[in-house]
């Protein structure tokens, strides 16, 4: 029997850790439109592009915790690892948004 002496990573541990890197990602990306032009925050194409990139990012980082626990997970913890990845991006991105609305422009 092989020993492994690679440390377990937690679910919940992995999950909020990429998803506060996406919610920061995204409110960067908010800020930056807000700079270039208000009126770029209300354009479907751009919502489509973010909606776009988060589920990328979803993919990209549920198949790399699939690969850090062996190559298989259930749909139970996929769910789930998903669910929190995006409560935890969603999250820092309303935060970034308050901020945005009342601290940085509350006109």
């Amino acid at each position: 029997m092989e020993e492994n002496n690679e440390p377990e990573v937690g679910l919940p541990s992995h999950a909020i850790k990429f998803g506060a890197v996406l919610g920061i990602v995204t409110t960067l990306i908010t800020y930056i439109m807000y700079a270039v032009g208000p009126e770029m925050l209300a354009d479907w194409k751009i919502a489509i592009f973010l909606f776009i990139i988060i589920l990328v990012a979803v993919c990209v980082f549920g198949i790399k915790y699939r690969n850090l626990i062996g190559g298989y997970i259930p749909f139970g913890k996929g769910f789930l690892y998903s669910f929190i990845f995006l409560v935890v991006a969603g999250l820092i991105g309303t935060i970034g948004s308050i901020v945005l609305y009342t601290v940085i422009d509350p006109e």
